[in-house]
């Protein structure tokens, strides 16, 4: 069995540390993207990917959940630097859908990121279970309900929820879960970065 990887869950804290922060120093909150200002300010499209709204811890407790437990799933199947890789990426990539649906407003908040996470894990795992509004369900259609969902609330358009940057995560992180799922396969090989149990794990951790 791979060694297991626990990185999620460090990344999970440092997203904690960074809204106590965000509470201790408002001016923390500034590092939200905002994309009519990215020429201004361009580092703020990652930055904000580790922010959240000090107002509304419930969507911070919501993204760690999914984030300890999805992620922490994925990074032991492809390893930490694809993870990591990953996460970055499609939470950059979700930001992008500022530019087209709400260029002048602040943008924060990990759920893009989260939800590429979400998509890669179902493209490389589809039969792995995972949950869908508190229901197990397999990957493929916790992934289905969830793009179900976010086009739903994208055609509402209320709420001040950014559903385009989650569907941007869905992609981009489908994209990459294929291209991951593609590149082992033709190797042809047990590659230790993508070997990952989880019976077997809760069988030697969680007794």
């Amino acid at each position: 069995m791979a060694e297991v990887r626990y990185s999620s869950l460090i990344l999970s804290t440092a997203v904690i540390g960074v809204y106590l922060l965000q509470i201790l120093f408002p001016p923390v909150s500034d590092l939200s993207f905002v994309a009519s200002d990215f020429l201004l300010e361009p580092w703020t499209i990652l930055t904000s990917i580790f922010l959240h709204n000090p107002g509304d811890y419930m969507h911070l407790l919501n993204n760690l959940f999914f984030l300890a437990v999805f992620g922490f799933m994925l990074e032991n199947i492809v390893g930490t630097r694809r993870f990591l890789s990953l996460y970055m990426f499609t939470g950059v990539f979700a930001n992008l859908s500022a530019f087209v649906f709400y260029p002048s407003t602040p943008v924060l908040g990990a759920s893009g990121a989260i939800s590429g996470i979400i998509a890669a894990l179902a493209v490389i795992r589809p039969r792995d279970v995972g949950l869908f509004w508190g229901v197990p369900v397999p990957m493929w259609a916790a992934l289905l309900g969830w793009v179900v969902t976010n086009l739903t609330g994208a055609a509402a358009s209320g709420g001040g929820i950014a559903f385009e940057a989650h569907l941007f995560g869905l992609a981009s992180g489908a994209l990459l879960g294929l291209f991951m799922r593609r590149e082992h396969s033709r190797s042809g090989q047990e590659d230790p970065e993508i070997q990952f149990d989880v019976e077997e794990w809760e069988e030697e951790h969680m007794r």
